[in-house]
């Protein structure tokens, strides 16, 4: 999981050496000199050659050459070298702990190891590293325990992140996640106070902030995961110029694949898909991040596991036994078997799922014994610190035992007294309490019966109400269009239209309120053009407007904007709007009506001067019967349901109704109407109102 955790404490010391302060110039400069003459020759013949002996020539041959003197620096580095060849190229945990024994051997005084504390320290926490694997725990705690020594006596704060660092890897693996998450935020801390940020410690402290997020998703805090996740991208973007563009990408892959984990952990599936195929095609090649690509490649199998995608699923389990066979990982191990009896389980293959249920079980309790050991390696010492203090307790408490019992049957008797007097005193504090519900309970009861009582009452005044209001308003339609049979002047005609248009919409209100409309056969659209529709509408209202002295001004492009619509309907938000300007506007003021065109769709919008919505009505301003009827600036009346329906048609048109507005300035009443093509719309659905 923590792919660079080896070697950066492998390279340890030479990052420590980068933020050392000038009184170990000494070290810092010796380690330098040595690592640029001798040991990056060395190690680029070990990676291009994979050859151990080929290494070793080149590292004799420098050194023959160089007349600088043999210090104890350049005498442990030879075991160094082969250390490196043995974790990185050839895998062999004992051999390299081995050699890592030796490079410390060449320490072995106190004066050795203040003259090169960094260089001491880096080895001591990695070498407590290799002994943790090999489940040798007495030694690497006493390795760490070293390394403790030596960052409290010899190195700055700053250079005590080593610590930190190994500290928190250690509490990693014993499953500590809160405890590893706070050290590794200390050797975060530490690093970051270090005066010269170099890219070593740069690439350390983005390992630092992907291992705490990897904490974190143990702990349950995704938010926080992909926190220290991005920090850890932003740590690698500051040093990009001196980072290579392959670390770029393994850096890039690792925590592409860390993040995937938060994501499936919330269960957005195809988000971590992504990821993890982005870190695959970032890590999953020569050269690059392969183990980590190898246990991103078993979680992207666990993603297809959980969405049934089997096809997809096995081709991948193939590919990672393969990587696998020729680089060993315990747990791509563990997470591969397991993954291959999800696969035969899920897709009902009972033989062969018995037998990778076995595999995996024998091999998770084979890991599962070495992990108990792990994260027993500190504890056990403080068990038997305990038990020792236990066993002295004891012996001091034998002559109390006698007195104790007495005092304890005297406090039982004590409590069972209380215990009785609160019982008894609880029961009737009960009853008393049950009474004063039940008498709750029926006036509730009477409560709820008159308030359905009062809106059966409402509603029968209501009807009442329309019912009556039918027939004025019908004979009224009647006389304005038999007036308009016969022949009429030009100055009565227009008056005479607009009677019956209005009375016309006041009768389909009062159908509305009487629920006739809910039954009747959705009308048909047709073409219509908006422009006339406005103008008319400003028409209708001429002489509302003129009562209070007050000016309607339309404006409409002269291209006529069409789209497939009732008129009718469109209409009747229109003179709802302007009628509600006028209401609200004070006399003498203008209502502008404004009809634009952008693109496929369509607008209009109503401005006013009058007295403004406040914001805590502008919520329900829509709604039907809402509480957000006020009085005219004439003192005019209004019951709530114009705007209730305006919304209601233009969303019937696939429009939407917005406003704007602020107490005192004014209001700004928006429709979007999409000029869609003809066949958009073929009825007008029962439920909107209707004329």
């Amino acid at each position: 999981m923590f792919r660079h955790a080896t070697r950066s404490l492998l390279f340890f010391c030479l990052l420590l050496a980068a933020c050392g302060s000038r009184q170990w110039l000494p070290e810092k400069e010796e380690v330098a000199y040595w690592d640029a003459r001798l040991l990056r020759p060395t190690y680029a013949t070990i990676e291009r050659s994979r050859n151990l002996d080929s290494a070793l020539h080149v590292f004799d041959s420098l050194l023959a050459r160089d007349p600088a003197p043999r210090t104890p620096f350049v005498q442990a580095a030879r075991p160094g070298v082969e250390a490196y060849y043995y974790y990185f190229i050839k895998p062999n945990t004992a051999a390299t702990a081995r050699h890592v024994d030796q490079f410390l051997s060449h320490f072995g005084t106190r004066e050795l190891q203040a003259r090169y504390p960094r260089t001491y320290m880096g080895n001591l926490l990695y070498g407590g590293e290799l002994a943790f694997r090999l489940q040798q725990y007495d030694k690497a705690n006493e390795y760490y325990f070293r390394a403790r020594s030596t960052a409290y006596s010899y190195l700055s704060t700053c250079e005590r992140s080593g610590f930190f660092y190994s500290m928190a890897m250690v509490l990693y693996r014993q499953k500590s996640f809160s405890h590893s998450a706070r050290s590794f935020l200390e050797a975060y801390a530490s690093q970051d106070i270090c005066p010269a940020q170099t890219t070593a410690v740069g690439l350390q402290q983005q390992e630092i902030q992907s291992n705490i997020g990897l904490c974190y998703v143990h702990l349950k805090q995704p938010d926080s995961a992909l926190f220290h996740f991005r920090k850890a991208l932003d740590v690698a973007h500051r040093f990009r110029d001196s980072l290579s563009p392959v670390s770029m990408a393994m850096i890039r892959g690792v925590v592409y694949g860390n993040m995937a984990k938060v994501y499936v952990e919330r269960g957005q599936l195809d988000s971590a898909e992504v990821l993890f195929r982005q870190s695959l095609a970032l890590n999953n090649r020569p050269g690059y991040e392969v183990r980590d690509a190898q246990l991103v490649a078993l979680q992207l199998a666990e993603v297809y596991d959980r969405q049934d995608r089997f096809g997809a699923m096995r081709p991948l389990l193939d590919s990672v036994r393969a990587a696998l066979d020729s680089i060993h990982d315990n747990e791509g191990e563990e997470g591969w078997r397991r993954l291959r009896y999800f696969y035969y389980r899920d897709t009902r293959q009972p033989l062969q799922e018995l037998a990778a249920f076995k595999s995996y079980i024998g091999y998770r309790d084979s890991l599962a014994t070495q992990q108990k050991g792990l994260e027993q390696a500190d504890i056990t010492r403080q068990l038997r610190d305990k038990d020792q203090d236990l066993q002295i307790r004891l012996l001091r408490k034998n002559n109390q035992v006698a007195r104790v019992y007495l005092w304890v049957s005297i406090l039982l008797a004590l409590m069972a007294i209380v215990i009785i007097f609160l019982i008894w005193i609880n029961y009737r504090r009960s009853r008393r309490n049950l009474a004063e519900l039940t008498e709750l309970n029926a006036r509730i009861n009477l409560q709820k019966a008159e308030l359905e009582a009062a809106n059966r009452e409402k509603d029968r005044i209501l009807h009442v109400v329309a019912h009556d209001l039918r027939n004025p308003v019908g004979v009224t339609a009647y006389l304005a269009d038999q007036m308009l049979l016969e022949e009429q002047t030009r100055e009565n005609e227009g008056p005479l239209q607009m009677i019956k248009e209005a009375s016309g919409m006041a009768l389909a209100l009062t159908n509305e309120l009487l629920g006739l409309q809910h039954d009747a056969a959705p009308l048909e659209r047709r073409r219509t053009e908006l422009g006339a529709l406005v103008r008319t509408a400003a028409a209708m209202l001429h002489h509302k407007a003129a009562a209070k002295q007050q000016t309607i001004r339309p404006e409409v492009p002269e291209v006529p904007v069409y789209l497939n619509g009732w008129p009718d309907r469109l209409q009747r938000v229109l003179v709802n709007l302007l009628s509600n300007a006028l209401k609200f506007s004070p006399t003498g003021s203008t209502v502008d009506i404004q009809l634009t065109r952008t693109g496929a769709m369509a607008s209009i919008a109503v401005r006013d001067e009058g007295i403004g919505i406040p914001r805590e009505l502008q919520n329900v301003l829509f709604d039907r019967f809402s509480d957000a009827r006020r009085t005219g600036t004439g003192g005019e009346r209004s019951i709530g349901l114009g705007l209730s329906i305006c919304r209601e048609i233009v969303e019937a048109h696939g429009g939407s109704i917005t406003v704007k507005s602020e107490p005192g300035a004014g209001a700004t009443f928006e429709v979007q109407l999409p000029l869609a093509p003809e066949n958009a719309f073929d009825t007008l659905p029962a439920d909107v109102p209707s004329k």
